[in-house]
């Protein structure tokens, strides 16, 4: 496998298998960067309750990476290579709701 750019060398390959209880999530979630911090809790709170165990899975393989990587894929759209289907679901899943209910909260 080539890793075409920087942000996908530091791409963390661990698999999550079980849900976390929701007061790890929640501080995963907090990550000292204000912009992440805004998106990340507020998808916590309005989003991940909901989600099916594989997505919640996968919403913690998303709080794994980097700041880095996460900067890149959220605040920047950076679309990331060599994601499997379901994490590119996961993250598609946080584009949209950062372009829908997030944005009309803010409005």
């Amino acid at each position: 496998m080539t890793i075409d750019s920087p942000v996908d060398a530091q791409i963390v390959a661990v698999e999550v298998d079980e849900p976390w209880p929701q007061t790890l999530v929640a501080w995963r979630s907090r990550r000292g960067i204000l912009e992440l911090d805004l998106i990340l809790m507020a998808f916590v709170e309005d989003v991940y309750p909901s989600l099916q165990l594989q997505e919640q899975c996968m919403y913690q393989w998303l709080l794994l990476q980097k700041d880095t990587v996460l900067q890149q894929w959220l605040i920047y759209r950076k679309s990331p290579y060599h994601l499997t289907t379901a994490q590119q679901q996961c993250l598609d899943r946080v584009w949209a709701f950062m372009d829908g209910p997030m944005r009309q909260k803010a409005q």
